[in-house]
């Protein structure tokens, strides 16, 4: 429900977003070897995509109390740190928070005389 509702919320504000679903799965017959397949890139985000602006957003949903694996801190912080979106959210609230801050930094970087 949490990705989900973080999915329909980004799509709101025009971002074009996806749950981008990982793991792995195991195959074989019976009476043959059984091989193991993983699916997406360990680490990624629950769901990815982009702005309307074109820069890359992330974010890791975790239930309350979950914690963010290491893998998946990294590949938050690698986009954040190139000027994506990447967070990890307990709730549609960290969200909106975490978003509204992303864009008061976004505006104030855009109105700094450096840039202009």
């Amino acid at each position: 429900a949490l990705v989900d509702g973080c999915v329909r919320l980004l799509r709101r504000w025009g971002c074009y977003v996806w749950r981008q679903n990982t793991g792995g799965s195991r195959y074989g017959k019976p009476g043959e070897p059984i091989r193991w397949v993983r699916f997406g890139q360990r680490g990624i985000s629950d769901i990815l995509g982009w702005t309307k602006e074109g820069l890359g957003v992330a974010v890791e949903c975790k239930r309350p109390g979950g914690r963010i694996r290491p893998g998946q801190q990294e590949f938050v912080n690698e986009l954040a740190e190139r000027g994506g979106f990447g967070c990890m959210v307990h709730s549609i609230d960290d969200l909106q928070g975490l978003w509204a801050i992303y864009q008061l930094r976004r505006s104030l970087r855009h109105a700094s005389p450096q840039n202009g």
